[in-house]
């Protein structure tokens, strides 16, 4: 009962907010973490909708309420088209499902990250709000890395070797935490190199963020940031130093040796912890299926399942970019065609606010570099904060390109 008078609460308050819509995608990125342990629960509002469904459809609702009857808004802004082509060809693959209800659900969660970019990037009309957007994520990481101190601290979840606890926080499970942690690290880098540099806290976020996300054990995370940063690194090589890369991530390698070597080591065919051979192997099967249905797919969100009714194991494709082939066919290109194009629109600013592009360069090159082992589309936490986050920075190069003209 106390779970649905929360979520019933927290909806009554994303409503009367609707007057400001930056003030109200603030508090969703804020509130939407925070009740993640009623999903995994299971929980459901009335009947058998989920629990935490009303926040992210509150979210759609008057994101293209405000595209209709809002003069500031729009229902089209830049890199959205391909969003919404890969919303229509997750639809188009409706056809071929065999579980409607699984399809619906994974449709919704893709519809919920397209509105969070359009409501962000329509709500955002300055860099200071720009700011706001960004601080607030900063501050929901905080709260989210103190929950999973105390797991770790009162011994909560899994415990790995040593006693160690894998740190998941609010999540259920440690990966979806990790990329969460990655995607704070970098609003953490912007609030520290950009919009308040002098403010030590996030100085101390930062490096509680790090200590998280080793405590979590995420090597894709581990791998998908350092090579996101030594790649970034490269297109930014005339205004940063190789060192104020390479450095910091020999550091944490060196105080933090002793997991992350144990880490990787479970990459033996002996150990429980080898998951990547088990993942190789679901890919192959993957590539295999694909050619059966090239155009459309097997339906969307439904991966799980068909491995489950075609070999009696229910098990995900840790793929982003297979997954959606399997789903949706050719209609992954539209995703893919969505990740490169917003890269290569920092890529093509990268001289002009320097520090920003680096940071969502960065941010690009990790998310499509993490897709590869992960299952990320389907979080309804990661990726519309990821959505929040480009938005973010596709309204600020348009904001200051306008700035530019004006002078």
């Amino acid at each position: 009962m106390i779970p649905k008078v929360i979520i019933l609460f927290l909806s009554t308050i994303l409503i009367f907010l609707s007057t400001s819509p930056l003030t109200l995608i603030r508090a969703y990125l804020f509130f939407r973490p925070l009740v993640q342990p009623f999903a995994n629960q299971h929980l459901t509002l009335f009947g058998s909708i989920p629990i935490n469904a009303p926040l992210p459809l509150i979210v759609i609702f008057y994101s293209f309420l405000g595209c209709i009857f809002r003069k500031d808004f729009s229902i089209i802004v830049p890199k959205v088209i391909p969003l919404y082509l890969l919303l229509y060809w997750s639809m188009f693959s409706l056809y071929n499902t065999k579980f409607y209800l699984a399809s619906i659900g994974f449709i919704f969660k893709i519809l919920t990250a397209v509105s969070v970019y359009l409501f962000v990037y329509n709500a955002v009309h300055s860099v200071e709000d720009i700011k706001k957007l960004i601080k607030t994520i900063c501050i929901t990481c905080f709260v989210l890395i103190i929950c999973g101190f105390y797991q770790v601290a009162t011994k909560q979840g899994n415990i790995w070797y040593y006693g160690i606890v894998r740190m998941k926080s609010l999540f259920g499970s440690a990966n979806p935490f990790g990329i969460f942690l990655s995607l704070c690290l970098i609003a953490t880098l912007l609030m520290i190199t950009i919009f308040d540099s002098k403010n030590k806290f996030y100085k101390f976020l930062f490096v509680m963020i790090i200590i998280a996300s080793i405590l979590g054990l995420n090597r894709g995370s581990w791998i998908a940031m350092s090579s996101a940063l030594i790649l970034g690194y490269f297109f930014f090589r005339n205004k940063i130093k190789f060192r104020y890369i390479i450095g910091p991530i020999l550091i944490v390698f060196i105080i933090f040796s002793p997991i992350i070597i144990l880490r990787f080591s479970e990459w033996s065919e002996v150990t429980p912890g080898n998951t990547f051979l088990a993942r190789i192997n679901m890919w192959k099967i993957i590539l295999k299926l694909i050619p059966y249905h090239p155009f459309i797919g097997y339906g969307i969100g439904t991966a799980d399942l068909l491995f489950q009714d075609l070999f009696g194991i229910r098990a995900w494709p840790h793929n982003d970019y297979l997954r959606l082939a399997l789903e949706i066919g050719i209609g992954v290109i539209f995703y893919i065609y969505f990740l490169f194009s917003v890269l290569f629109l920092f890529l093509k600013n990268r001289y002009k606010n320097w520090k920003f592009n680096f940071c969502f360069v960065v941010l690009l090159l990790y998310w499509i570099i993490i897709s590869i082992p992960q299952n990320i589309i389907s979080n309804v936490i990661n990726f519309p904060l990821f959505m929040a986050l480009v938005a973010c920075g596709v309204k600020y190069i348009n904001l200051t390109a306008t700035e530019d003209k004006k002078l």
